[in-house]
């Protein structure tokens, strides 16, 4: 195992969630990795959430306006941030915890490489009641005022006991 960087969150509810996130994972050095992307023997990262994985994109996704020639790609933490703000390399993972439990969230890669490369950002964690409901979260979160605070169940809410709440789409627990 090359290397597995991971958060655990404690106690979470049982139901549906989507993990969002933003990013890319390069292969190799920028010539080795394109080879491999061309070649279709390209290896990935994958990021994981409970017992679901995917692979994260590479950096040549067909997805990204860039390209190999000249080299146009994000190649530093800088351009990549450019990128991410352009709205590229945006994924997702949808996942079902069965029942309360602790959630690990990560990012991992086992076959070694040289001078590969990642880069991630914009984690959001999303909980719904039902997997057909997900959507409707999403589109309906730009109608909410960012300091609009929900419970699980997406009713608006002002906190006055312990619990976990949602605000800008982001799971947040109060004591």
């Amino acid at each position: 195992q090359l290397f597995d960087s991971y958060q655990i969150l404690k106690n979470m509810p049982a139901g549906q969630y989507r993990l969002e996130w933003q990013g890319f994972y390069r292969n190799g050095n920028i010539q080795n990795a394109w080879q491999r992307h061309t070649k279709g023997t390209e290896d990935y990262a994958e990021v994981y959430a409970s017992d679901a994985s995917t692979p994260m994109l590479s950096l040549f996704d067909a997805s990204a306006p860039y390209t190999y020639n000249p080299y146009t790609y994000p190649d530093n933490v800088a351009t990549a941030e450019e990128a991410f703000a352009a709205g590229h390399y945006a994924q997702h993972l949808d996942f079902e915890l069965s029942e309360t439990s602790d959630l690990r969230i990560g990012l991992r890669h086992f076959t070694p490489s040289v001078y590969d490369w990642t880069c991630f950002d914009n984690f959001r964690l999303i909980y719904v009641n039902d997997a057909n409901d997900i959507d409707k979260v999403l589109s309906d979160e730009s109608k909410h005022p960012s300091d609009a605070i929900y419970d699980l169940s997406g009713r608006k809410v002002k906190p006055t006991t312990q619990g976990l709440y949602i605000r800008n789409g982001k799971l947040f627990f109060v004591k």
